[in-house]
C-alpha cells in the first residue's frame, strides 16, 4: 500500500482517538457543585456515551480499513 492511500484515513483515526481522549478528560475532570448539580451530572454522562461511541466507531474503521488492505497489521 502506498502512503497516498493510508494517510488521510490514519489522520481520521488520530483525530478520533484525539476527540475520544477530550471527552474522556472532561468526563474525568468534571465535578459537580453537589448532589443538586445535575447539568453536571448529565454533561458527565453524554461525555462517556459519545466517548463509548467514538471507541466504537474508531474500532470498526479500523477493521475495515485493516481487512479492506488499506492499512496493514502491526
Amino acid at each position: 500500500m502506498s502512503g497516498e492511500e493510508c494517510g488521510p484515513w490514519t489522520v481520521v483515526l488520530v483525530l478520533l482517538n484525539l476527540l475520544g481522549c477530550y471527552l474522556g478528560y472532561g468526563a474525568l475532570f468534571t465535578r459537580p457543585e453537589g448532589d443538586w448539580d445535575s447539568a453536571a451530572i448529565e454533561g458527565i454522562a453524554a461525555a462517556a456515551v459519545f466517548l463509548c461511541v467514538l471507541g466504537v466507531l474508531g474500532l470498526l474503521l479500523s477493521y475495515v480499513l485493516v481487512w479492506r488492505g488499506i492499512l496493514v497489521r502491526w
